[in-house]
C-alpha cells in the first residue's frame, strides 16, 4: 500500500455540510449563518476559480498534489477520472494525463462499472453487496457451490448465472454468498426457473482457475481440491446432475456429465469411498476407450469389485453413471450427506435419498 504523505489544509472551525471554505477555491473562510453553518461561497465568488479546492472539507493546494494522493483519490477513495478533475480544476483529458505520468495503474473496465453502480451513475441498474472472495479459499460451502456451477452454471467474461428448478438451493446459495440481490425468476419449457447472477472481476478470475469456462459441458476435468472437500463438491455436482430413482422398490442412483474425463475421476473418487460394482459387464456400445478403461479397471482391481460403470448414450454426447448394488447406494448417501451441514444440500434430493435408505434397511 502507498503510504499517503501531503498536507489537505485544517477544517475551518464548526465545519458542517461541506462548506467552511469558499467553494470557488480562493481557499478563504466564508461566513457563518445564524445557525452556525457555513456559507458555501463568498459574495461574488460563485464565478470564479481559485488557487484552492476542497475535498471532505479539507483544502487542497494544486502544487501539493503528489503520486501518493492521487494513487488515494483514485484507487482508495474510487473518484473517477471526472470527479478528480473537477476536483482538481482541469480538464478530463489533463487528469487523466497526470495519472498516467504517475503511472497509477487504470481501474479495468469492470472495476469502473462497479464503482459507477455503487454511486448509482447507471440508470436502471442497482448495486448489490456480495462476497466477492467467496471462491478464493476452500471451505464446505464453496465446494458445494462450485458442485452447482460445475453443472448448472453458466460464465461469459465476469457474468455468472446459476439457474436451477429448486428454489430451496438457490436460496441458499444467496445466503452463502451474502448477496442482497434478490432471486430472478424466469421460464423454461412452461415451468418456473430461479437464478442467481453476478458480475464480479475477482470472482470470474477464482472461478476460471477453479475449472469452470464457457461452453463448459464436453470440456471439464475433474478440479484438484484438498480430499475433504471432494464430497462437499460431489454433493453439489450430485444436486445439479445427478439424482435416485425409486420403482417398484427398485432403487438406483444415477450421474450424467459430458465430460468423460470428469465422470471417470468421479467414478474412480466414488470407488475410494465404497461406492462400486462387483461385475465387468460388456455392452456392444462400449467405444474403444470405454473398453479400455475396463481392462485397465480389470487390471488394476483385483479383489472383484470395480469403480461404478460408466457408459456412453447411443444419441448426444453423454455419459451416464449408475449405481445399483445396495451397499453402494447406501455408502453413496453416507458418502454425500455425512459431513454436509448447514442444510447445504438440495431438500428434494436428500429426502429422495433418505426415502430410499429407508426401503434398503427394511
Amino acid at each position: 500500500m502507498i503510504s499517503i504523505n501531503y498536507d489537505f489544509g485544517e477544517i475551518s472551525d464548526n465545519f458542517r455540510f461541506g462548506y467552511g471554505y469558499c467553494q470557488c477555491g480562493c481557499g478563504d473562510i466564508t461566513s457563518k449563518y445564524s445557525d452556525g453553518t457555513y456559507r458555501k461561497y463568498l459574495p461574488f465568488h460563485k464565478n470564479k476559480k481559485g488557487e484552492y479546492q476542497t475535498y471532505k472539507g479539507r483544502r487542497i493546494n494544486k502544487e501539493i498534489v503528489t503520486k501518493e494522493f492521487l494513487y488515494w483519490l483514485y484507487h482508495e477513495e474510487n473518484n473517477s477520472i471526472y470527479e478528480i478533475a473537477d476536483l482538481l480544476n482541469c480538464s478530463e483529458s489533463n487528469a487523466r494525463r497526470l495519472l498516467k505520468e504517475n503511472e497509477i495503474e487504470s481501474r479495468s473496465q469492470s472495476k469502473a462499472r462497479l464503482n459507477a453502480l455503487k454511486k448509482g451513475k447507471i440508470s436502471g441498474h442497482d448495486f448489490y453487496e456480495i462476497d466477492e472472495s467467496f471462491f478464493s479459499d476452500w471451505t464446505p460451502e464453496m465446494a458445494w457451490v462450485l458442485g452447482l456451477i460445475y453443472t448448472d452454471g453458466y460464465m461469459k467474461g465476469n457474468n455468472m448465472r446459476l439457474a436451477m428448478n429448486d428454489l430451496d438451493v438457490i436460496e441458499k446459495v444467496i445466503a452463502l454468498l451474502n448477496y442482497s440481490k434478490p432471486v430472478k425468476v424466469l421460464k423454461h419449457n412452461k415451468k418456473k426457473l430461479y437464478s442467481v447472477e453476478f458480475h464480479r472481476e475477482l470472482m470470474a478470475k477464482d472461478l476460471l482457475s477453479l475449472g469452470v469456462h464457457q461452453a463448459k459441458s464436453f470440456s471439464l476435468e475433474f478440479p484438484d481440491m484438498p480430499n475433504e472437500m471432494k464430497t462437499h463438491f460431489i454433493r453439489g455436482c450430485w444436486d445439479g446432475d445427478g439424482g435416485i430413482s425409486i420403482s417398484n422398490n427398485k432403487i438406483s442412483a444415477y450421474y450424467t456429465s459430458g465430460s468423460e474425463k470428469f465422470i471417470t475421476v468421479l467414478s474412480e473418487t466414488l470407488f475410494e469411498n465404497g461406492i462400486y460394482r462387483n461385475k465387468i459387464r460388456k455392452s456392444n456400445n462400449y467405444s474403444f476407450q470405454q473398453r479400455q478403461r475396463d481392462l485397465e479397471w480389470f487390471l488394476k482391481y483385483q479383489d472383484g469389485i470395480y469403480p461404478c460403470n460408466i457408459t456412453k448414450r447411443k444419441t448426444g454426447n453423454a455419459f451416464d453413471i449408475r449405481i445399483g448394488l445396495p451397499i453402494s447406494i447406501i455408502n453413496l448417501q453416507k458418502y454425500l450427506y455425512s459431513s454436509a451441514t448447514k442444510g447445504i444440500y438440495m431438500d428434494r434430493k436428500y429426502n429422495k435419498f433418505r426415502e430410499a435408505i429407508n426401503i434398503l434397511k427394511i
